[in-house]
């Protein structure tokens, strides 16, 4: 018969365990470094006696976002298409999610992109007219520039969901399916892929997609993203693949690539419609022949001599948009920027996510390049939303240095084009059992909005509008916020983009106002 177990034994066991981790709960430090790695201990600061931060209170945002849910569903339950905006008749009062700021006296720096609305309002332009908006992985997918597009475009006109890449990496969109050649190569602006790209003309989606037959195995692009501050300089040296093309171009070798741009059921029904589409590319050793295809049938197809600057091809397409297809034929080193689905007339808000990035790279692309982008998309607004890829600092300093010189950049490029600078969103870790903001995020934020204002560009909090410190966590609760406490779901995107618009249109009618006569 087996030997019994005494009960008090295990009992013993279990409580001279608990008082030793209690006694290491006593003295043990919460944080040890060792070299670049940082351990953490659980104490009885940070677990028990630790009190839950008091999280954002978010209850009217989210009120707002169902209060506007329910209208479009009762106006798509009755068949008939949601009210025009309210503040086309009457000054609205100021936005929930807080105004834009300006520096001092700086007050009328989106005055230019107003009037732009205003001649596309009355029919006096007659051309489509792009807003960039470039971020980081926040964008991805679309989120918040898709909304943000469908409420412009269904107010000042327009369609076409804007700027696409040739080849689809990192960046599915609901807003447009995409199907392409596997042989084509992407080279993002930073990170040590930048390195290896045949030249620094990149492109407005902060990438360029080439081609050479023979070139390197396809890239890995999740492993190859990084979230440093700042890439290697890319030098001014061809690449390895530059050279292979060079070489092929000498022996006549013969291609044919492209890709193919579908329409997505889950897009806007603006996003759905396309009227015109632009290629933008560069050919510098040897002719290329581009054709579009619309629904399988030619649409446009022109021949372009080599030439060392961008090139663009315009096709303007006349039936329902069902597939579009764009076509390359040539021999030689072949650089591609995107190709933009759009109206021929109207707003088009182009969607430019760059994951990985903190808004620091833009100065590698040469100022001609960049120029003669921004002049063949007829770009009026830039928008640059960046800071999760940041990290934490004492000290912004560095940081605000750094994205005033990208501002600034583009300021001294385009100097007729505003920017609007939207902040930071909250981030949030866990520190025992509770979830806070990144430390001095807020202290990010206030760098952003200093650079923004040196450099002449409005500025729009972000971080505040969502409630400030330790909001992040009251967003995931009301599922505004994936579970990794930094991205926006699709509804909180949604949000955001509700909370943009409102603002932007505010400062809209404040302009309108200010045009009209004085008694």
């Amino acid at each position: 018969m087996p030997k019994m177990i005494q009960p008090i034994r295990p009992f013993l066991l279990l409580l001279i365990t608990g008082a030793i981790l209690a006694l290491l709960m006593t003295f043990m430090p919460e944080q040890v470094s060792i070299a670049a790695w940082e351990i953490r201990f659980p104490t009885w600061h940070n677990t028990v006696l630790k009190e839950k931060p008091q999280y954002a209170d978010i209850k009217a945002i989210t009120k707002r976002l169902e209060e506007t849910e329910a209208a479009e569903a009762q106006a798509a339950d009755s068949l008939k298409p949601t009210a025009q905006d309210s503040m086309a008749q009457q000054t609205p009062p100021p936005p929930q999610a807080g105004r834009f700021e300006y520096a001092p006296g700086q007050d009328t720096l989106l005055y230019p992109f107003f009037r732009t609305l205003d001649a596309l309002k009355d029919g006096q332009l007659r051309q489509s007219i792009h807003i960039v908006h470039f971020g980081d992985s926040q964008l991805e997918g679309d989120r918040i520039t898709a909304e943000l597009r469908h409420r412009l475009q269904s107010r000042f006109g327009g369609c076409g969901p804007g700027l696409q890449g040739i080849s689809n990496h990192l960046n599915a969109k609901i807003s447009v399916y995409q199907t392409n050649d596997k042989r084509w190569q992407w080279y993002p602006l930073f990170g040590k892929r930048s390195q290896q790209a045949p030249s620094r003309y990149f492109g407005l989606l902060g990438n360029m997609y080439a081609f050479a037959p023979s070139s390197p195995a396809p890239l890995d692009a999740e492993k190859d993203m990084s979230d440093s501050l700042a890439s290697p300089a890319l030098p001014d040296t061809t690449s390895g693949i530059a050279r292979q093309a060079a070489k092929l171009s000498k022996q006549n070798m013969h291609f044919q690539i492209g890709t193919v741009y579908h329409r997505s059921k889950q897009a806007h029904a603006k996003d759905r419609e396309v009227q015109r589409v632009k290629v933008l590319f560069r050919s510098p050793e040897s002719s290329l022949r581009v054709k579009v295809l619309h629904n399988g049938q030619v649409a446009c197809q022109e021949s372009f001599q080599a030439a060392p600057s961008l090139q663009m091809l315009v096709c303007d397409i006349d039936s329902e948009f069902q597939n579009i297809s764009i076509q390359f034929e040539g021999s030689g080193a072949l650089e591609v920027y995107g190709s933009s689905l759009e109206c021929r007339s109207g707003v088009v808000v182009d969607n430019v996510p760059m994951r990985g990035s903190s808004g620091l790279e833009f100065t590698k692309i040469p100022p001609a390049h960049l120029r003669a982008q921004l002049r063949a998309l007829n770009v009026r607004l830039l928008i640059f939303q960046f800071g999760v890829n940041v990290g934490e600092a004492e000290d912004y300093g560095f940081y605000e240095e750094l994205f005033y010189k990208q501002l600034k950049y583009f300021r001294e490029v385009a100097p007729d084009v505003p920017i609007l600078v939207i902040s930071t969103s909250d981030r949030s870790k866990k520190e025992g059992t509770h979830y806070v903001s990144l430390k001095n995020i807020d202290k990010l934020r206030d760098a952003q909005r200093r650079a923004a204002f040196r450099a002449g560009c409005a500025f729009w909090d972000l971080f505040q509008a969502m409630g400030g410190l330790h909001s992040m966590p009251a967003w995931v609760e009301e599922k505004l916020a994936n579970k990794d406490y930094t991205h926006f779901s699709l509804r909180g995107a949604r949000l955001v983009s509700e909370m943009l618009y409102e603002a932007l249109m505010y400062e809209y009618e404040l302009y309108k106002m200010a045009q009209k006569p004085r008694p």
